[in-house]
């Protein structure tokens, strides 16, 4: 590799910079994690290139550039602004630049802001354009990987019509037309050594000539390590005598699993109650008595079950709070990760009611994809707001605080970004019994190459069987032990 022209490191991991490497990130070098004895080292990770009209294949050139780095809000920044673009024999596009800012995040996370100029009114017209990612998992013994389209809604009816593909085979190519899949999980698993879970994802769904049609995304695989590819003009278009123009943000998230706990095992009870709302003191009692260290209450605890800190009773909902703290009981309430109170306000209600640093949240709709952002001038079919929903997560762990309780449920629609600032991933539900079929499938689909795990034992009713405890026993899991009725005559109605 060329010269490294800039380097973050944080405590878990460095990511370099190099001159031939087009302004991406070229390495990912982890500190202590080992596959099989070696240390993990990612290389040639992103590239970016495009196919003009008369097939010279171009590039972003940072041989000359001089990266400006600097740190705001807690992340570094690696700035690179307006690089030319160059032919394979080092030709200059006239015209043609393009800048990046990478966010980078310790815990593994990354943001990249691009925008993409051609200032004048006759650029060369463009056939290809791809943004690519690659992952060298041959090291690896196994890697299981996920595939989340774009969401067709933004409402509850999210939950029953995603359709996102899981558990899917190593090597194994696939190909996406017509659209530009926001998200792609990699679960990769070392049995002699630390696992690693790793997800490639981008918010806008934009090409260059501005229809979707044109756009396609790819993952290839080679020797066992997947090279995942976003195509942003996959057939020949022209300007129509304007400038070109071209914006976008993606990044990934990648770590190994969970060494630490920041929450010990809990005996832990999860209200969910439409009728009554809140537990009876016979309850309470009876949670008290079985040594109970957290009690979650459902979206029954306020007036609207979707949005707000509104209690449904302000004086029980107090008697319940000041009950559960006299018995070393921590209290966490439910909310929704795309709800308006917790985007403009991150639940600025909770010193209100609950104690940080003790209590704390159990966010359902936890992750990005239920944060669908509307059409704009950039994104005209809207876009997925990765980055606001991770900036979001950090608000509430802030929230509540360092030793609180944050608790988060995606459902069927899993990412790990952000979850390092939870503090057990809530698995169960959407995956229609397969957790017990077999360690491999309750490794997956409970995620604990990514976060710490507990699980929502009402999802299924043989979770709440004695089948399961052998599989929670494995990973140090809980689980959420469902109180009350949510609807009458069914399975969800709880002791």
């Amino acid at each position: 590799m060329s010269a490294i022209i800039a380097e973050v490191k944080t405590d878990n991991f460095s990511i370099r910079f190099h001159k031939d490497g087009h302004g991406m990130p070229n390495e990912v070098l982890f500190n202590e994690l080992k596959v099989n004895k070696d240390k993990l080292v990612l290389q040639s990770i992103g590239s970016i290139e495009m196919e003009l009209e008369d097939g010279r294949m171009i590039s972003p050139s940072a041989n000359e550039a001089e990266a400006e780095l600097y740190e705001q809000d807690g992340a570094t920044y690696v700035l690179f602004a307006n690089l030319p673009w160059n032919d394979a024999k080092g030709n200059v596009i006239p015209d043609f630049t393009i800048s990046f800012r990478h966010e980078i995040w310790s815990d593994g996370t990354l943001f990249t802001s691009s925008i993409f100029h051609a200032e004048t009114p006759n650029p060369p017209m463009i056939k290809n354009f791809t943004i690519s990612n690659n992952l060298d998992f041959k090291k690896f013994d196994d890697v299981r990987w996920s595939v989340l389209p774009r969401p067709v809604c933004n409402d509850s009816t999210q939950v029953q019509s995603a359709s996102p593909e899981r558990f899917l085979e190593r090597n194994k190519d696939k190909t996406f037309e017509q659209a530009i899949v926001p998200l792609f999980g990699f679960n990769a698993r070392c049995d002699k050594g630390t696992s690693l879970y790793a997800e490639m994802f981008i918010e806008g769904e934009n090409s260059i000539s501005g229809n979707t049609e044109d756009c396609s995304s790819q993952v290839i695989w080679e020797n066992g390590s997947p090279k995942v590819v976003w195509n942003f003009q996959n057939k020949m278009t022209s300007s129509r005598h304007r400038p070109w123009q071209w914006r976008n943000q993606w990044g990934w998230s990648i770590n190994p699993a969970p060494r630490k706990r920041n929450l010990t095992p809990q005996t832990l009870y999860h209200f969910i109650d439409n009728y009554t709302h809140y537990p009876t003191n016979e309850a309470l009692e009876a949670i008290a008595e079985s040594q109970c260290g957290i009690l979650v209450i459902h979206s029954n605890w306020r007036r609207d079950a979707q949005n707000d800190g509104i209690p449904y009773d302000v004086k029980r909902l107090g008697e319940i709070i000041d009950f559960a703290h006299k018995h070393d009981i921590r209290v966490a309430f439910y909310v929704r990760g795309n709800e308006k109170e917790i985007q403009e306000n991150a639940a600025g209600w909770f010193n209100q009611y609950l104690k940080k640093d003790y209590d704390g949240l159990y966010m359902d709709y936890g992750g990005p994809m239920g944060l669908l952002l509307p059409a704009d001038e950039n994104f005209p079919n809207g876009s997925v707001g990765f980055r606001k929903h991770y900036l979001t997560l950090r608000r509430l762990r802030d929230r509540v605080g360092k030793n609180g309780v944050f608790f988060s449920h995606t459902g069927a629609t899993f990412s790990a970004l952000g979850m390092s600032l939870i503090d057990a991933y809530v698995s169960g539900e959407g995956e229609r019994g397969i957790l017990l079929k077999g360690r491999e499938e309750y490794e997956y689909f409970t995620m604990v190459s990514a976060a710490t795990g507990s699980l929502w034992s009402a999802a299924f009713p043989e979770y709440s069987s004695i089948k399961m405890l052998p599989f929670m026993a494995s990973s140090g899991q809980y689980p959420h032990s469902p109180m009350g009725i949510q609807f009458k005559s069914s399975s969800l109605a709880h002791p």
